[in-house]
């Protein structure tokens, strides 16, 4: 993908957009989780059509964002994730997802619940494609690791644990260990079952995509999802075409 993609400019644009939108959530005191997802979102949403990102060949991106309703009962759907990203490439056959849990952490310590690091982990497909991204309230770094990672550190019967995420990648070594495939699952055939008919399932109209095609994706002995769970809060599809 790197070949095709310069992701040191799309990295230039992102990171830099992202530090400032930091800074003024710092700024905004108490800083808290949902004004921080707002800001990202934001961000990652703008349109960027006459960004040409690609290295020997002219690539357009396409920005798309979905945000998902509350549609349980009194509004009380789990959500494995606050944020959904992902990469299309159709002239390369690529796509890959990322489910991002957003915390916030205090001189790089970040306290994170069993109950919302389990919602993630439901099924493989979903837990290989699922991080938490912390921001520091003090020092304004955004760190992330794996849930896969996480959920072997909290011991069997502990509520919640403290992490030290000092250690964690920061957002630009994991962007570009994510795109280069080497954290996260994508699309390839070795690796779990692709999740975004699963995210169209459950965000665009429920008839656009019935059961059957879904049938065909998974197998239904695999896909137990409870009815109120919803992967993500918000989705944002970047699509890069070769012109």
């Amino acid at each position: 993908m790197q070949k095709n993609l310069n992701v040191d400019k799309i990295l230039g644009v992102m990171l830099k957009e992202i530090q400032n939108e930091t800074r003024k959530w710092l700024a905004g005191r108490p800083c808290s989780e949902e004004a921080f997802l707002n800001r990202l979102t934001e961000v990652l949403a703008k349109p960027r059509r006459n960004c040409d990102v690609g290295n020997t060949e002219v690539y357009k991106v396409e920005v798309k964002q979905y945000i998902l309703h509350r549609k349980g009962k009194n509004q009380t759907d789990k959500y494995g994730s606050d944020l959904a990203v992902t990469i299309s490439i159709p002239d390369l056959e690529f796509s890959k997802t990322s489910l991002l849990q957003l915390k916030k952490s205090e001189n790089y310590k970040a306290q994170l619940l069993r109950d919302q690091i389990q919602q993630a982990s439901q099924f493989e497909p979903i837990k290989q494609r699922s991080f938490v991204m912390t921001v520091d309230e003090s020092r304004g770094g955004i760190k992330v690791n794996s849930i896969t990672n996480i959920e072997k550190d909290i011991p069997i019967g502990q509520a919640s644990k403290t992490f030290e995420c000092e250690e964690w990648d920061t957002l630009s070594e994991w962007i570009i260990k994510w795109m280069s495939c080497k954290v996260g699952a994508g699309n390839k055939a070795n690796d779990p079952m692709p999740i975004e008919k699963l995210l169209e399932k459950q965000i665009i109209n429920d008839g656009e995509i019935d059961q059957l095609e879904l049938d065909d994706i998974y197998d239904s002995n695999e896909l137990k999802l409870p009815e109120d769970f919803f992967l993500t809060k918000n989705w944002i599809k970047y699509t890069f075409r070769k012109e």
